[in-house]
C-alpha cells in the first residue's frame, strides 16, 4: 500500500522518474571501469606499501616529510573489516545541506574519546587513555603524542585550551557546554604540559568519557587549530575587533584553508557549495593493523542534490559509491529493481527509531484545564488505545515498522541485559494495543462523557472540546497525523492539525505553548541525552520542567508527581559510580514510565534505513545506527578503513534481493 492521500499527478510523477532511471541506469552500466587487477598494479606503490602512492610521490619530491615524520609516536590503530584495503579511488556521494551534517557523521568523527562500534561503550580516539581519582571529580586526558594537524602543525592541549578560552569569552558564541557543569560551577581545565589535559569538576562526573564521545559537535568545537586561528582573533590581532572573521574561518566545512584532523581534509567547493571535494589528509593519525597508514581512499566528491529525487537518480544510474543518509525508504523497491543495473547493493540498516513519528504530549500546557487533563493517565492512555498502529504501519510504511508504543532506540546499551530487554519489551507494549471501547471507557471516566450534535466530546459544561497537534505541513509526519486524527474522532475527540512554519512551532516548543505536537524519537545512551526518559532539558515532553532543571530552579516550573520521581533518579544516576547500576537506575525510571505513563504515543519503531553500496567499495559493515546521531556511526565504524576494489566484481556476502525491499512496492 503507497502514501495516504497520494495524487495522480504524483504517481505519475514516480512512473517518469522509473523510466528516466532506467535510461540513466543502463548508461552508466555501458562505462569503461579499471578492473581490480589494473587497479591493484597502479596503485599498490609508494614507500614500501605503508602510504598512499600520491603522497609517496610528495615525499619523493621533497613536498612532504616522510610517512615517520608524519605519524605519532602512538597512531590509532584501525582493523580493516573484512580485508585490507589498497590505496585510491574517489567516493562520490551526495548531500541535502550546505553545512553538510550528515558528512560530518560520516568523516569528520574525531573525538577524544569514540563510541566503540557495537555502541556498548567508548575507546580511545586523539586521547591514547584517560584516568579519573576515585570520585570522578577529576579526569586526567593523555593526548597521542606526535599528532599533528592536516598541515603538519603539532596538535596539543594548547588546541582545547583555546576553545576552552573561548568558551569562557562573552565576546564569543560559544558558552561551556552543559556537560562542563557540576553543581552550577562550570568545570575547571589545566594543561600541564603540551600532551596532558585535567578537567577538575565540582561534584562527581561519570558522564564525561561518553560526553566528550558524542557525535560530531563537540569535537568539531573542541578540535580548534590555534596555531591558524589565532591571526583571527582580536586579542592576537589588532587588525580585529570582534570575531566576525574568526568565525568565518573557523566553519570546517567552507573553509579549504582551516587545518584538520580529520581522514580527509577540505579541497575545494564551489560559491554554493554544490560540489565538495575532500582529500587524503596526509598527517592522519592512524594506521591499519599492518602500520599502513590511512585513509584507504584518496577523495570524497559529495554532491549536491536538492531533492530527494535526484538523490534517486544518481544512485539507480551507479553514480554514487556509498550513500549512508537521505534515501527514502518508500524508495527501496526502485532501488532494488535498478541494483544490477547500476551495480550497487542495497543494504539494510537501522533507524533505531523508537517511534517514527509519535505524538508528544505537553505535560504543563497554558491551558489549567488541558493540563490538569493531560496530567491525568486515563486520558494519555485513551489516546493511545485509539490509536491504530497495525495501519499506521500498513499505509505510512508498508508494513516495514514494528506497531508499538513510545520507546528510545531498543538497541541502547541500557538494554542489553536480559533484565533490560524485559523491561523494553513491557515498556514498547505498555499501553499501546488498539482498543477504541478501552478507550472511550477512560475518555468517559475523566469526565468527557458528554457529546455535541456531532457526537463529539465535550467538556462537562458542554462547550466544545478540542486537541490542537502540531505537525509538518507535508511528508509522513503529516501522514501519520492525519490518520491519528481519524483514530481520534472515532473515539469522539476533535482534532485541529495545525502546521505552523517551522520557527513558529520551534518557539510554541521552547515556550510549551503547545498541547500535542509530532515528533520521532530515538536515543542510544540516555547517560548524556536523557530528555526523553528525565526531564532535565527545555525540550519534547517537559519543556518548562527541564527549563527549571537546566536552570538550578532560575526558571520554568518545578517538576511534581512522576516527574519528580525522573528527576531524583536522574540525580541518583549521576552520582552512581558502577555503570551497571547507572543501566538499572536508567531501568528504573522507564518503569516509572510504564506505571505512571504513557508521556509520549508511539506508532512504529525499527524502520529500516537504506544504504547504498556499489560493487567494489569494501570494508562497510552489513548494519549499522544511523538514527541517533550520539553514537556517532557511521564515523565511529572508521570508514578511513573503506576501500575501493574491482567495481565489476559481486559481492557474494550481501544480497539485494530482500523480501522487505518487494515489500515496499506494494
Amino acid at each position: 500500500m503507497g502514501r495516504p492521500n497520494m495524487a495522480p499527478g504524483a504517481v505519475a510523477a514516480r512512473l517518469s522518474l522509473a523510466l528516466l532511471a532506467a535510461t540513466l541506469a543502463m548508461l552508466a552500466a555501458g562505462c569503461t571501469r579499471q578492473t581490480g587487477r589494473d587497479a591493484l598494479a597502479l596503485r599498490a606503490t609508494g614507500a614500501d606499501g605503508r602510504e598512499a602512492p600520491m603522497l609517496a610521490e610528495l615525499v619523493r619530491q621533497g613536498k612532504l616529510p616522510p610517512l615517520d615524520q608524519r605519524l605519532p609516536e602512538d597512531p590509532m590503530v584501525v582493523e580493516p573489516l573484512d580485508e585490507p584495503g589498497i590505496y585510491g579511488g574517489t567516493w562520490r556521494r551526495c548531500h541535502m545541506s550546505p553545512d553538510m551534517p550528515d558528512l560530518k557523521m560520516e568523516v569528520l568523527y574525531n573525538p577524544l574519546v569514540r563510541w566503540r562500534a557495537d555502541c556498548q561503550g567508548v575507546v580511545p580516539g586523539l586521547a591514547a587513555s584517560w584516568d579519573a581519582n576515585t570520585d570522578s571529580t577529576v579526569y586526567t586526558l593523555h593526548l597521542r603524542r606526535g599528532v599533528r594537524w592536516s598541515d603538519g602543525a603539532p596538535y596539543t592541549s594548547e588546541d582545547f585550551m583555546f576553545w576552552w578560552e573561548l568558551c569562557l569569552d562573552k565576546r564569543h558564541f560559544f558558552e561551556p557546554p552543559y556537560f562542563t557543569y557540576s553543581a552550577g560551577q562550570v568545570m575547571r581545565v589545566g594543561a600541564p604540559d603540551p600532551f596532558t589535559l585535567r578537567l577538575t569538576f565540582a561534584r562527581p562526573n561519570y558522564f564525561l568519557p561518553l560526553d566528550l564521545a558524542s557525535g560530531y559537535w563537540w569535537n568539531e568545537q573542541y578540535n580548534i587549530p590555534k596555531h591558524y586561528m589565532r591571526q583571527f582573533h582580536p586579542d592576537h590581532n589588532p587588525a580585529y575587533t570582534d570575531f566576525v572573521v574568526f568565525n568565518e574561518k573557523n566553519i570546517v566545512h567552507s573553509n579549504p584553508d582551516r587545518p584538520t584532523l580529520a581522514p580527509w581534509r577540505l579541497a575545494t567547493l564551489d560559491k554554493a557549495a554544490t560540489r565538495v571535494i575532500y582529500e587524503r589528509n596526509p598527517y592522519y593519525w592512524a594506521v591499519d593493523t599492518s602500520g599502513r597508514q590511512l585513509p584507504y581512499i584518496d577523495r570524497i566528491e559529495t554532491t549536491y542534490a536538492q531533492t530527494a529525487e535526484t538523490l534517486l537518480l544518481k544512485a539507480m544510474a551507479g553514480e554514487l559509491d556509498c550513500q549512508f543518509r537521505n534515501i527514502d525508504l518508500e524508495d527501496a523497491a526502485l532501488l532494488h529493481q535498478f541494483a544490477g543495473k547500476g551495480g550497487y547493493e542495497l543494504r539494510r540498516w537501522e533507524s533505531a527509531a523508537g517511534t517514527d513519528p509519535g505524538v508528544l504530549i505537553n505535560w504543563t500546557p497554558p491551558d489549567p484545564k488541558m493540563r490538569d487533563l493531560f496530567r491525568d493517565k486515563r486520558f494519555r492512555r485513551a489516546l493511545s488505545h485509539a490509536i491504530n498502529r497495525q495501519r499506521i504501519n500498513q499505509v505510512a510504511w508498508s508494513g516495514l515498522g514494528v506497531p508499538q508504543g513510545g520507546t528510545v532506540s531498543r538497541q541502547a546499551w541500557h538494554f542489553a541485559s536480559t533484565k533490560g530487554r524485559q523491561v523494553y519489551d513491557a515498556w514498547a507494549k505498555a499501553h499501546a494495543d488498539y482498543d477504541p471501547g478501552k478507550a472511550s471507557a477512560y475518555l468517559d471516566d475523566v469526565g468527557l462523557s458528554r457529546r455535541d450534535s456531532q457526537g463529539l466530546r465535550t467538556w462537562p459544561d458542554g462547550t466544545e472540546f478540542r486537541l490542537i497537534l502540531d505537525s509538518a505541513d507535508t511528508g509522513r509526519e503529516n501522514d501519520v497525523a492525519v490518520l491519528i486524527a481519524e483514530d481520534w474522532r472515532a473515539v469522539g475527540i476533535r482534532t485541529i492539525i495545525y502546521t505552523p512554519p517551522l520557527a513558529e512551532r520551534t518557539n510554541r516548543h521552547q515556550q510549551g505553548t503547545f498541547d500535542l505536537s509530532m515528533r520521532g524519537t530515538s536515543e542510544m545512551d540516555l547517560f548524556t541525552y536523557p530528555d526523553w526518559v528525565f526531564p532535565t532539558r527545555a525540550l519534547y515532553w517537559h519543556p518548562k520542567e527541564g527549563r527549571w532543571y537546566e536552570t538550578g530552579g532560575k526558571d520554568g516550573e518545578a517538576p511534581t508527581g512522576p516527574l519528580r520521581t525522573l528527576v531524583d533518579l536522574f540525580d541518583t544516576c549521576k552520582a552512581e559510580p558502577d555503570l551497571q547500576k547507572r543501566h538499572d537506575i536508567v531501568l528504573q525510571a522507564i518503569q516509572v514510565h510504564i506505571d505512571e505513563g504513557p508521556f509520549y504515543l508511539g506508532t512504529c519503531a525499527d524502520l529500516p534505513a537504506l544504504v547504498v553500496v556499489r560493487h567494489g567499495f569494501r570494508n562497510v559493515p552489513a548494519t549499522g545506527i544511523l538514527g541517533p546521531w550520539a553514537v556517532g556511526q557511521p564515523g565511529s565504524l572508521f570508514p578511513e578503513q573503506f576501500c575501493m576494489l574491482d567495481e565489476s566484481a559481486t559481492s557474494t556476502r550481501w544480497s539485494s534481493r530482500w523480501p522487505w525491499a518487494v515489500a515496499a512496492a506494494r
